[in-house]
């Protein structure tokens, strides 16, 4: 039998089913970290990992992505700068 669209996108779920109950685990462990020996890498890891699913929640919600978003300021950013530059070269 012939795998369709469908049938990836169910094993695709199951997958992300099992990887947020892996999440939810980890998260009621305390991400395997001792409780009485919380450092700030600790938090960092746990404030990358809320980036990345803050990003996929975006995603699914048909908005940019905060790496998406940045990247839009820079650019925008990048223009005005060179505008500048042109108005201050042209300037006696």
């Amino acid at each position: 039998m012939t795998r369709t669209a469908k049938d990836d996108f169910i094993d695709a779920c199951l997958e992300f089913d099992s990887l947020m109950k892996r999440l939810n685990e980890l998260r009621e462990n305390h991400f395997n970290a001792d409780p009485e020996e919380i450092n700030y890498g600790h938090a960092g890891s746990v404030r990358f990992a809320n980036e990345q699913i803050a990003e996929a929640l975006a995603h699914f919600n048909g908005r940019l992505a905060s790496h998406e978003i940045i990247m839009v300021v820079q650019e925008a950013l990048a223009t005005e700068f060179k505008q500048v530059r042109l108005t201050e070269a042209k300037e006696p």
